[in-house]
C-alpha cells in the first residue's frame, strides 16, 4: 500500500500436467484521478500450452441505473476495440448522476506457450457529472450536451494514457502517491493482539486516499491554483490528532 498498488496472486492447475500463476496488479492512478489500471500477467511453467477463456463481467442491473447510450469506439494510438457506456444513476432527493466509461474490450482467448509469459493491460476511464436534479434532466438538449461533454472528456483521458507507456504511467502513480508520506503521514507494520491493527487502519486509509480528489497533484491543475493548495497544507487547525499510526 505504501505504492497505492494492490497486488493479488493466483495459482490454477488445470491438471497433473497443466497449471498457470496469475498476477494481477490494480490502481487507480493518483496523478490522473480518472484513469483505472489493470496489468494482468499469465505465466505458464508446465511444458504444455494452455488455451485460456477470459469473460468481461457486464454491469450489475440496478433499479437506479438507466443506460443512456453504448458504442464502441477506437483510438488513433492502437487497434484495440473500446466500449463506451453512457448510463445515468439515481441518487437520494430526486437527484442524479450522469457517467461514462470507456474500457478497451479483454482478448476472450488466450494461448500461453510453454514456460511463456502472457499480459494483459486493461485501462479503464470513468467521467461523471456533478448532481444534476430532476427538473433539469427534463431538459433534454441540456442532458443531451452533458452526455456529449463528458464523452469528450473520457475520450481525451484515455487516449492520452493511451499515449505513453504502461511502465510510464505506473511510475508516475508511484512517484506522486509517495509525496503523500513527505508531510509524516505514515502506515503502521503493527499487528498487536487486542489492538487497533495497522492491517485495518492501512485498508481504511487506502480507500480513502483512493476515493478523494487529490488536485494538488493532478495533470490538468494551473500554477496559482497549485499555490493556493499549497498554502492550506500549513493550516495547523487541520492537523490529525487521532489514532497514532
Amino acid at each position: 500500500m505504501k505504492e497505492g498498488l494492490v497486488r493479488r496472486i493466483q495459482c490454477f492447475k488445470f491438471s497433473e500436467e497443466r497449471s498457470a500463476h496469475v498476477t494481477h496488479l490494480l490502481y487507480i492512478h493518483r496523478k490522473r484521478p480518472s484513469l483505472i489500471v489493470q496489468e494482468i500477467d499469465i505465466i505458464n511453467p508446465s511444458e504444455h500450452s494452455l488455451d485460456l477463456d477470459f469473460k468481461q463481467k457486464n454491469q450489475i442491473s440496478n433499479n437506479d441505473l438507466k443506460q443512456l447510450d453504448q458504442r464502441d469506439i477506437q483510438f488513433d494510438s492502437n487497434n484495440d476495440i473500446y466500449s463506451m457506456i453512457t448510463n445515468q444513476l439515481s441518487i437520494r432527493q430526486h437527484n442524479f448522476i450522469i457517467y461514462v466509461i470507456i474500457t478497451n474490450k479483454i482478448i476472450s482467448n488466450c494461448h500461453v506457450k510453454p514456460g511463456s509469459p502472457e499480459k494483459q493491460i486493461i485501462l479503464t476511464v470513468v467521467k461523471f457529472s456533478s448532481v444534476i436534479s430532476e427538473n433539469s434532466l427534463l431538459n433534454k438538449t441540456y442532458s443531451q450536451e452533458i452526455q456529449e461533454q463528458l464523452q469528450k472528456q473520457a475520450k481525451y483521458d484515455m487516449s492520452d494514457a493511451l499515449s505513453i507507456s504502461s511502465i510510464r504511467l505506473l511510475k508516475e502513480h508511484i512517484d506522486t502517491w509517495s509525496l503523500i508520506w513527505q508531510s509524516g503521514f505514515t502506515m503502521s507494520r503493527s499487528l498487536a493482539p487486542s489492538t487497533m491493527n495497522g492491517d485495518v487502519i492501512n485498508r481504511t486509509i487506502y480507500y480513502i486516499l483512493c476515493s478523494t480528489p487529490a488536485p494538488l497533484y493532478e495533470l490538468n491543475i494551473n500554477e496559482t491554483k497549485r499555490n493556493e493548495l499549497n498554502q492550506s497544507l500549513f493550516q495547523i487547525d487541520q492537523c490529525y490528532e487521532s489514532h497514532s499510526t
